[in-house]
């Protein structure tokens, strides 16, 4: 198949953010160092990314690119360009540690642990215990964007560690003395790995020379093992110590569990009488794969760790212990501490580079030295401010809030990870830090004032806790997240700038839809100022919406400002992209500038009664063609409709014309349309300033048909209509198709109409229709016929309407039957398909069977139905609507079954015409146990 290029400047590099899932026990941020190199893999999806792709070992998106580590910069860097396909297609992205040139299967690629896992690293090798290691892991279904992704790689083999304890025998210093060792054996340090997986597969049978231990700083040893079972009653260690040799075995079964670490403690007893050694168990114990002490990095990077007895005297128990704490770099503090050790740890600890207090237990203390109440559970007020030192914290488990400007300022880095019991995150806990990513605790109820403001390193996907009831002012000005932005419903309250572009902070880059939850009902100014945005906005409860709160934002499509909305501020919508707006009649002012900058040429814009001013530039600079402006409307504003050079109908409804401002209508092309106000004041807009340099301007009348377009099917159709008419005025049909009947022909006043469509029998001709908009058509023909009814107001108007007549030529008609699926098993459950808000055009271009089909074919992809699919009757019932779409209260749209869109979800239409036209499928249906 033959694909168009994509020019170099439209490709998206495929950027990666990795971590390891493991018990830190150094200072390494994510598990990763300088230099380290992972491969990545990259696989394309298809049909429209609802089918994920299969891995291949040749032929993806990206096939086995190195990826190598710059700590100075954070970043992870591809030895070769590498691109997302386009910025459509979504892919699976599988990456592992370490790097393996020439991956010729990657099903089942050749693997083997090192038999020497204690030899050391050189300049152009890893470590005999680091080769060995083989880490996985798989990001899903990724959306192209420039930032980098996130993905969790975690440890596929097995560890081993041993640590030899020392027991009765030993004189003072001998057992540390003693040069000791120790061989893993009874395993095969062979398999192969599936990269599509991650899974490890034993190949063969154990070697007899089994595997060097890696010795540890701590006097322990490690290993990396293939994940398999060995027998009970087998040799598991030779152990060397002083030379001689010693074997050790277990009466139980032992099993290398994937992802997992035996510990294994061996006593080593020394007898006075012989000299000899004894061996006994101490205890084995399986746990999460912990960091190991000497690899990435080594010594340099392992934790001074100390425990705080007693509040307040982390100071004196490093002194005590004969350490300086201004030498120390890596620190793990356990037990409990309080206010004052934070502040020795910021202003005593010069080098401090990481701070492990996952074990710790946080008190009050009497008052902070800033005059603060403190609490339990809390990190303190400016506990480590301005600490430019600081690059990793692990925070303690059981705290409940971050206090203000905890971290203001220090150098923390890589993935912020916060507890899960935290319900606040305090102003400017985390202002101005380099963080690249955060993960936010699940029971968080408050993001405060600038807590992440000025985070300029802050990428990916921001994910919301569904707990969250507020995001303050500015909390999160200066990240450069993207993807989806999803506010929770518990969302109450986003304050001014909370994700807004302010000064030299830029704003976040979200694409696709943003929905406005049930209980916000107040949008602060420039809360999304310029934050980009690609799909609509749905404000839903909304009543307020403050300055500049979407200017700049990408949006697109129809605008619904809710019923209840009163007030629009300053540039609300300025610069965003909306086709068309429906204002609500709450709306009793418009900001200066609210629209300015928009498209708006869908359909006309409509200023709703109750109105009383348009600001200044309002609707500047739109595509807008026509304007209704209504009869309690008193002002308009400078340039409020300026550059509307498409605009060619203007309609005012005040009796009293409207003051009109400076430039008001400037481009517009005042020559070429006729101002429609009310019979009774054309003299007065003659004369009006603003009004005047309008060249045509005569009455208006309310004369219009309650549907201005009407689109039926090849079999004839009939419906009523409500023709709008002036009290005692006479109408008549000016013109229609001759396929179609108008029922009176010319009336009186108003009047409800009875259009008739003739049967259309199969045809080959054709008509145009405009899929695009009034600036931009986009003609696509149809197989039937189309036509006009052009109604006429009488007296000496000339004053019409009309009402677009479109036929279609379909295969398939109102309540026909398709069935999809005959039960080749049972009696035959039936499953019956229908559709609401299908109207003729989306029948006969098959949008509604193509939707059947493609539920049909979601339905049984689930269990149980994927497996009892034989048991059932599938069926669509042709289900024609008379409008396109789902409506809301705002924007109802005349559907077959009544369905309407409210609070982000459509709502279920009255189930009795629902389960009549089901019925079409098999009339003994029983409905009583559907």
């Amino acid at each position: 198949m033959l694909e168009p290029e994509v020019e170099k400047g439209e490709l998206v590099p495929i950027n990666i953010y990795n971590s390891i899932n493991q018990v830190q026990t150094r200072a390494t941020a994510a598990g990763f160092v300088d230099k380290d190199a992972v491969g990545l893999f990259a696989v394309n999806y298809t049909e429209n990314n609802a089918k994920a792709g299969t891995l291949v070992s040749e032929g993806n998106q990206a096939d086995n690119v190195k990826y190598v580590f710059d700590e100075a910069n954070h970043k992870w860097v591809p030895v070769k360009s590498v691109y997302y396909k386009d910025v459509n297609t979504n892919v699976d992205l599988y990456l592992y540690y370490p790097y393996q040139s020439g991956v010729s299967d990657v099903n089942s690629f050749p693997f083997e642990v090192r038999k020497d896992q204690s030899s050391e690293a050189t300049a152009a090798s890893l470590c005999g215990y680091e080769a060995s290691d083989f880490l996985w892991g798989k990001g899903e279904n990724i959306t192209p964007v420039e930032s980098a992704v996130a993905v969790t790689l975690t440890h596929r083999l097995s560890a081993v560690e041993v640590k030899l304890a020392e027991k009765d025998g030993f004189a003072d210093g001998e057992f540390k003395s003693l040069e000791k060792s120790v061989i893993l054996t009874n395993t095969t340090r062979k398999a192969t790995i599936d990269y599509s997986t991650g899974i490890a597969t034993p190949l063969g049978g154990a070697q007899q020379d089994g595997i060097v231990m890696c010795p540890q700083s701590d006097g322990t040893f490690r290993a990396i093992v293939i994940p398999q079972k060995v027998e009970a009653g087998l040799v598991l260690f030779s152990i060397t110590i002083d030379g001689v040799s010693y074997t050790f075995k277990q009466s139980d079964a032992v099993d290398y569990q994937v992802g997992k670490q035996l510990n294994v403690t061996i006593n080593i007893s020394k007898k006075t009488t012989t000299g000899t050694y004894e061996l006994s168990i101490g205890s084995t114990q399986i746990v999460d794969w912990t960091e190991d002490r000497n690899t990435h990095g080594g010594e340099a990077r392992q934790y001074y760790v100390v425990n705080v007895s007693e509040p307040g005297t982390l100071e004196a128990t490093i002194k005590t212990a004969g350490k300086n704490p201004a030498k120390i770099k890596n620190l793990k503090v356990t037990g409990t501490v309080t206010t004052a050790d934070f502040y020795f740890m910021r202003d005593k600890m010069d080098i401090l580079e990481a701070v492990n207090m996952k074990e710790a237990i946080i008190v009050k203390g009497q008052r902070d030295n800033y005059g603060e109440d403190l609490a339990d559970n809390v990190i303190p007020y400016r506990a480590f401010a301005n600490k430019r030192s600081l690059y990793y914290f692990s925070f303690p488990d059981r705290i409940t809030e971050v206090g203000t400007r905890a971290f203001n300022g220090t150098s923390l880095s890589g993935t912020l990870i916060l507890p899960d019991d935290i319900k606040m995150i305090a102003e400017c806990a985390f202002y101005s830090t380099p963080i690249s990513a955060i993960s936010l605790p699940n029971k968080l109820e408050s993001i405060e004032v600038s807590a992440f403001q000025g985070c300029n390193y802050l990428t990916g996907t921001l994910a919301l806790p569904h707990t969250l009831k507020k995001i303050g002012r500015l909390a999160f000005c200066g990240s450069k997240f993207t993807g989806n932005l999803v506010l929770p419903e518990s969302l109450e309250i986003i304050e001014d700038w909370a994700f807004g572009e302010s000064g030299i902070d830029k704003a976040c880059a979200f694409t696709g839809d943003l929905i406005i939850p049930d209980k916000m009902t107040q949008i602060s100014a420039r809360v999304f100022y310029g934050c980009s945005f690609t799909g609509k906005l749905l404000l839903n409860n909304v009543s307020s919406i403050g300055e500049l709160a979407f200017d700049s934002c990408g949006f697109g499509g129809e605008l619904e400002i809710p019923e209840g909305c009163k007030e629009i501020g300053m540039g609300a919508f300025s610069g965003c992209g909306f086709s068309n707006v429906i204002i609500p009649s709450s709306l009793k002012m418009i900001g200066d500038g609210a629209f300015e900058n928009n498209d708006l040429s869908l359909s006309p814009v409509v200023l709703p009664m109750g109105l009383v001013s348009v600001g200044s530039r309002a609707f500047k600079n739109c595509n807008l063609t026509s304007v209704s402006l209504p009869s309690t409307l008193n002002v308009i504003g400078n340039d409020a409709f300026k550059n509307c050079y498409n605009l060619s109908q203007v309609t005012c409804e005040a009796i009293e014309p409207p003051v009109v401002m400076s430039g008001a209508f400037d481009g517009v092309a005042k020559d070429n349309f006729t101002l429609e106000v009310p019979s009774q004041s054309v003299a007065r807009y003659q004369s009006a300033s603003g009004w005047q340099d309008f060249k045509r301007i005569s009455a208006h009348y309310d004369f219009s048909v309650s549907r201005q377009r009407v689109r039926a099917l090849n079999g004839a159709m009939e419906r009523t209509y409500t023709l709008r008419v002036p009290s005692g005025f006479d109408w008549s049909i000016k013109e229609k198709p001759e396929w179609v009947t108008v029922t009176p022909a010319s009336g009186t006043g108003k009047t409800d109409v009875t259009v008739t469509i003739s049967e259309m029998a199969r045809t080959d001709e054709t008509f145009e229709v405009n899929e695009g908009t009034f600036l931009t058509p986009s003609y696509k023909k149809y197989t039937g016929r189309s036509g006009e009814i052009v109604f006429l107001l009488g007296g000496d108007t000339d004053y019409t309407c009309k009402m677009d007549v479109e036929q279609y030529d379909s295969d398939y008609s109102d309540g026909e039957v398709k069935k999809l699926q005959q039960s080749s098993k049972g009696k035959g459950i039936d499953i019956v398909f229908i559709g609401d808000g299908y109207d003729a055009k989306d029948i006969a271009k098959g949008t509604f069977l193509t939707n059947a089909q493609a539920g049909y074919g979601h339905f049984f992809d689930v269990e149980p139905y994927k497996t009892y699919k034989d048991y059932f009757n599938v069926y669509a019932v042709v289900s024609q609507s008379d409008e396109s779409g789902i409506g809301t209260v705002n924007t109802i749209i005349d559907t077959k079954f009544g369905s309407t869109f409210s609070q982000n979800r459509i709502l279920t239409p009255d189930p009795t015409p629902c389960f009549a036209w089901a019925k079409k499928a098999n009339s003994s249906l029983d409905l009583t146990k559907s």
